[in-house]
């Protein structure tokens, strides 16, 4: 089972997958590290479910004032 995984790992498609992955673990991790997404800060899937969502504007906002202020 290990031998195919490998194998499966260096094909050309499994790698584009991998890439584009990546870049979405990067912006999870940034979530989860700098703005508070490692613990919930209420209960219930209503109160978790905002969390993330106004997370998510928080890390879009701080992009697009990186991107605006490099203009």
């Amino acid at each position: 089972v290990y031998y195919e995984h490998k194998q499966r790992q260096e094909t050309k498609e499994f790698k584009e997958i991998y890439k584009e992955r990546a870049a979405q673990e990067r912006k999870n991790g940034e979530m989860k590290n700098f703005h508070g997404l490692d613990r919930a800060e209420g209960y219930g899937l209503r109160s978790v479910s905002s969390q993330t969502k106004l997370t998510a504007i928080a890390v879009n906002l701080k992009r697009i004032a990186k991107i605006i202020s490099s203009t």
